[in-house]
């Protein structure tokens, strides 16, 4: 395979290329964007998102006098899910933008860099087609088709939410204005921003199958032992921030049905821990599209590098072990022990090669990010002197 020159100029242009910007969500939040100061445009829209879901439902609360609740209600100052969803979850989607697009773009052009000349115009296409990709009003516009089919199909939906919160319902049930307002505005808002991020972690699988195909240089002799391809991980790595979000959502959830329903933080558990676990494997998942790359990286390693040994090794016994004159042409330098000990160390990257592209160390940072909204749950079944002591016994094996 004809390698690329890694120092050679790419014809690809990445001026203007973006994840995050484009679809129906962000040019509905442009205005915010657009009349901010520089570098206050993701501040502007967080917080006015926040405002235009949170504050309207504050307001009509008062309005209505549904500040307090009974047995079977939950007032708004109580709710911990809209809170949670609104002034956590909502500008939490908007401030990531920026982090997770850097990576995305840095992942673009350092992919930019092991791909062969001869399939460089391929690849701008694709990177091209990305755009597009995230550009396109048609995935968010088709989640809202189905969002509002799946409640005229089944108006229950509305209903299953609702319910219980006194400041969205009149007493007989039916939605008040705060409710309408709720399920028109407020809920189809959030369900955007986290599908916005989930269609993006689907285009980002897309393009990693995409590169899989190519015929990358892969260098078996890389220090991340991953032939080179461990810059890979930033991206899942950085999606990991957003599962934050969800995670957020789920632990106020549970912590309103522990609260006003007594059920224990111990029947939600096995739940909590296989979300935590699976979800980072999913996140990381399509990287193993590059399995087949490292593979025959080190195939090919073993075989170059260890025919470079062996006739190196065959050299140095000539001359230090049988006595005999070495070529006129050494190897590696003089044949003396220093010579060997240099050319078997740089086959041993070769040998502790890895054959999946996924950083273990990475995904345990994914896990402890999504654990962490679950923290205060777990004060709800053990006191703080419990946990300590739990802890103190582990560490002296007690």
């Amino acid at each position: 395979m004809k390698e690329k020159v890694l120092d050679s100029q790419s014809s690809a242009n990445y001026e203007g290329f973006s994840l995050v910007d484009g679809g129906l969500i962000y040019s509905s939040t442009s205005v915010f964007r657009k009349k901010a100061k520089p570098g206050r445009d993701l501040s502007n829209t967080a917080i006015a998102l926040a405002l235009i879901t949170w504050l309207p439902l504050c307001v009509l609360a008062l309005i209505y006098g549904t500040l307090s609740d009974d047995i079977t209600t939950i007032s708004f100052f109580e709710d911990f899910l809209i809170h949670v969803r609104f002034l956590i979850v909502v500008p939490f989607l908007i401030l990531i933008e920026k982090m997770v697009n850097k990576s995305f773009v840095e992942y673009i052009q350092n992919t930019d860099n092991i791909i062969p000349n001869a399939q460089q115009q391929k690849y701008n296409q694709m990177v091209n087609h990305l755009k597009k990709l995230t550009t396109s009003y048609i995935p968010e516009i088709i989640a809202l088709i189905i969002y509002y089919t799946a409640i005229i199909i089944n108006p229950e939906y509305i209903s299953a939410e609702d319910s219980t919160r006194n400041y969205l319902t009149y007493n007989t049930g039916a939605l008040n204005i705060a409710g309408w307002y709720n399920f028109l505005i407020c809920v189809p808002l959030f369900m955007l921003l986290m599908f916005r991020w989930v269609w993006r972690w689907i285009v980002w699988t897309y393009s990693v199958i995409k590169i899989s195909r190519f015929k990358i240089y892969a260098d078996p002799l890389h220090a991340d032992k991953m032939a080179g391809l461990g810059y890979l991980n930033m991206v899942p790595l950085t999606f990991s921030f957003i599962l934050v979000a969800p995670s957020a959502m789920l632990s106020a959830m549970i912590g309103i049905d522990i609260i006003y329903n007594d059920t224990s933080f111990m029947a939600y558990f096995h739940l909590i821990l296989f979300y935590v676990i699976l979800s980072p494997i999913i996140l990381f998942s399509p990287l193993l599209a590059f399995m087949p790359k490292l593979t025959n990286a080190r195939r090919e390693g073993i075989i170059k590098f260890g025919d470079l040994v062996r006739k190196h090794n065959y050299d140095y016994i000539k001359k230090w072990i049988d006595g005999k004159p070495g070529n006129d042409e050494a190897i590696l330098g003089t044949m003396d022990n220093s010579s060997l000990a240099d050319i078997n160390g740089s086959y041993a990257p070769i040998e502790g090669m890895k054959l999946i592209p996924i950083d273990l160390k990475m995904i345990i940072v994914s896990f402890i990010m999504n654990v962490i909204p679950y923290i205060p749950l777990v004060f709800t079944y053990y006191s703080f002197s419990q946990l300590f002591n739990m802890f103190i016994e582990s560490m002296v094996g007690g």
